[in-house]
């Protein structure tokens, strides 16, 4: 079965968000065209999220979720271009979840042809200024949804 991991960074805050999105969107870990961007350009990733917690106030506190979608080594490899499409379904998906966020997402690849996807979202509602707090409701409603998505790519679904 397909993994789908909510990371829970220590320190998640506004000045650790500019390292995760350096990290996920590092030439050595990803190729410039598996990243990303939704409601954001890639490139100025960073300052969108953090002039959207500026407008609402919320500089401070947990900045952003940090999704990694890895299917399971038994699964088929996909195409670069394929979990690329994949990995944006996902994301539309996951940022409008509940809400109005930004993200970015990128394809890191592994070991040769083995392939797993990043997604940084905003922690902040664009339109409301809310935050978005996900419980282990929400988290089993994301996963089935998420799971419908890699069944359509011949994937397993996450466990």
């Amino acid at each position: 079965m397909s993994i789908l991991k909510l990371t829970n960074d220590a320190g998640n805050c506004s000045d650790t968000l500019l390292k995760k999105i350096l990290y996920i969107t590092s030439s050595n870990a990803c190729r410039q065209e598996y990243i990303y961007g939704y409601k954001t350009f890639i490139s100025h990733a960073y300052e969108t999220f953090m002039l959207t917690r500026k407008v609402y106030c919320q500089e401070h506190g947990k900045a952003y979720h940090h999704f990694i979608i890895r299917p399971e080594n038994t699964d088929l490899v996909l195409e670069p271009d394929d979990f690329f499409g994949m990995l944006t379904q996902i994301t539309v998906f996951l940022a409008n979840y509940d809400g109005h966020r930004q993200a970015v997402s990128a394809i890191h690849f592994d070991d040769g042809e083995r392939l797993h996807g990043h997604c940084i979202l905003n922690n902040i509602d664009m339109h409301t200024g809310k935050r978005w707090n996900i419980d282990r409701a929400t988290l089993r409603d994301i996963k089935e949804n998420i799971s419908h998505i890699l069944k359509n790519y011949g994937l397993s679904e996450i466990r």
